[in-house]
């Protein structure tokens, strides 16, 4: 599977890209259950990184892509029409991330991409088709790596460098299809030495991280996957009427885990009974001349899982929201809620305003947040987008609060 096309979204955030601090205020035990058949974590947890490979090494492109977009690409004007590829059965996500190493003697540019599969099966029948083009020369792999292992050579070009060579190593482990091409010194590279070496660090980091440890947790705790009560792309098109069928997730904030260990008080959380948490960051894919002050074009929502509901009430009493704008009568989502309504300025040199609206609410043992932002707007038009902004944010929390209750 190729790398997607997206969109260079221009969204600027009021908020930084991790903002659980502003949210919550779990303990591990040993999970013994039988070895996984399937991946259970996000696709980027398998990736190989720029940290994972050293630190001269630099992420150049990142980009996620759901099966959602894979089935409705996102159309906008004066753009080329976009049709749905045809899908590989079971296929569920893909990331990929190009890196490349300036000083390295041998391995010099990597791409990693992860393809998640709904079975073994659905990953294996997909790479029994894998044909990355006539570019491409297949060769017999001297190994296996993974359940399942094909190997590729770059037929050399006229401008290429007559003393590099590109491999490209596709193998499968479990219920997913990891892709690795690395273009290096071509004695270094030579029937993919360099490519295998890089494939068996990522086999290993995906059988060390099949089970996210988040989910240990959370499974310890008797508290359900966190992920799967995010509002996701098919529940936004539905809830919003303007252009809801074009949110997706923003590539340079990826959808995290958010344990305990990510805070400097982490035995204070503890005490609170703060088992784990999970946020995502999504934008709205805009055309300049599609813009307006009433359409909400940011969203940040997370969900944190608490021990016992007085606790999780407690951390929502003293959540501090947007830091003023408190609405005077609470919402009504879930068994009790917050809300705040601002006008904030965007992050970056070139600040602009924007309309804010969080909704913090709790459903039992688990308190959620969404958090909703307009494009920039004009000071004048701030009445009508902070209205417009704050109708949507009620009408995702509702749905939100609608989906924990049944977990």
């Amino acid at each position: 599977m190729k790398k997607k096309q997206k969109q260079n979204h221009k969204f600027v955030w009021v908020i930084g890209a991790t903002v659980v601090a502003l949210i919550v205020f779990g303990l591990y035990s040993v999970y013994n259950k039988p070895a996984p058949t399937v991946l259970m974590g996000d696709a980027w947890d398998y990736t190989l990184s720029a940290e994972d490979l050293g630190a001269s090494w630099s992420e150049n492109d990142q980009s996620f892509q759901t099966l959602y977009e894979m089935t409705q690409p996102i159309n906008l004007p004066n753009e080329p029409t976009s049709v749905p590829s045809p899908i590989q059965p079971g296929i569920q996500s893909s990331y990929y991330v190009d890196m490349s190493d300036t000083s390295s003697r041998e391995a010099f540019v990597m791409t990693s991409q992860v393809v998640i599969y709904d079975s073994s099966l659905s990953a294996q029948t997909a790479l029994n088709m894998e044909s990355p083009g006539e570019e491409w020369e297949k060769i017999n792999a001297s190994q296996t790596v993974g359940d399942a292992t094909l190997l590729w050579h770059l037929r050399p070009i006229p401008e290429s460098s007559p003393d590099q060579s590109t491999y490209r190593i596709d193998f499968r482990y479990l219920n997913a299809i990891h892709s690795l091409a690395v273009t290096g010194r071509r004695e270094a590279s030579l029937d993919g030495k360099l490519a295998f070496s890089f494939a068996k660090k990522a086999l290993e980091k995906m059988q060390r991280n099949a089970v996210p440890e988040s989910l240990k947790i959370l499974n310890d705790a008797q508290r359900t996957d966190l992920r799967s009560v995010l509002l996701t792309q098919r529940d936004l098109s539905s809830l919003d009427p303007k252009f809801g069928n074009r949110w997706v997730y923003d590539d340079r904030a990826l959808p995290m885990w958010t344990p305990n260990s990510l805070f400097t008080d982490s035995k204070s959380l503890d005490a609170f009974g703060r088992v784990m948490g999970y946020q995502a960051m999504m934008i709205k894919a805009i055309a300049p001349e599609e813009a307006s002050p009433s359409i909400s074009a940011g969203l940040f929502q997370q969900v944190t899982a608490y021990r016992d509901a007085n606790n999780a009430q407690k951390i929502l009493d003293k959540m501090e929201g947007l830091g003023g704008g408190a609405w005077g009568k609470p919402p009504e989502v879930g068994d009790s809620a917050r809300g705040w309504s601002t006008i904030s300025k965007t992050e970056g040199e070139a600040s602009r305003l924007a309309a804010v609206t969080e909704i913090s609410f709790r459903v039992g043992a688990y308190v959620a947040s969404v958090r909703t932002q307009t494009m920039p707007i004009l000071e004048s038009q701030g009445l009508a987008a902070s209205e417009a902004n704050r109708e949507i944010a009620q009408k995702f929390a509702l749905s939100f609060a609608g989906k924990l209750k049944g977990k």
